[in-house]
């Protein structure tokens, strides 16, 4: 260690320490991913996020356990950049030819921006699980019709220091 340099007429010695490193005792330097086994984890994480139920199958009538109600399990769609004349019960009748039942169809707002929104209809529909693979088919839909998952909006968390209700 060096002493540093002083000033003129300054006849105090200051001495320097040099501090390399604080203590940490949880701390463990972050160690960087491959990105294919974060990738890996992710799709691992997206599988476990949809197998959160678990739907019995079984159509036997013998069985002494049987469930109270019939449950449907649905998907919802967003279907976006329909012409202008397109009205919910015309979207029906067409999937419906396509052997795909609705359960629901609304008019949304069209997710398309500036003034082709005026120029354009959008619809929520809800159909069977099992139709999905068939609605979402590119085949079945003019050009330029834009076809995707529905997002739903996360619950709300309490921002810190609200109450919740």
């Amino acid at each position: 260690m060096e002493d540093p340099p002083s000033d003129a007429g300054d006849d105090i010695a200051v001495s320097w320490s040099t501090v390399t490193r604080r203590y940490r005792p949880n701390h463990r330097p972050a160690q960087p991913r491959p990105l294919q086994s974060a990738r890996l984890q992710n799709s691992q994480e997206k599988v476990q996020k949809e197998k959160r139920k678990l739907f019995g199958t079984a159509r036997d009538s013998n069985n002494a356990i049987k469930s109270g109600v019939e449950i449907i399990q649905k998907r919802v769609a967003h279907i976006d950049n329909l012409g202008a004349n397109c009205t919910p019960e015309l979207l029906k009748e067409n999937l419906l030819s396509k052997d795909i039942t609705v359960l629901s169809c609304f008019v949304i707002k069209s997710w398309l921006k500036g003034e082709e929104r005026d120029k354009v209809t959008a619809f929520r529909v809800c159909i069977l699980a099992d139709h999905r693979a068939a609605l979402m088919n590119p085949n079945l839909w003019s050009k330029g019709i834009i076809l995707r998952d529905w997002k739903f909006k996360g619950k709300d968390k309490p921002q810190h220091g609200t109450q919740s209700r």
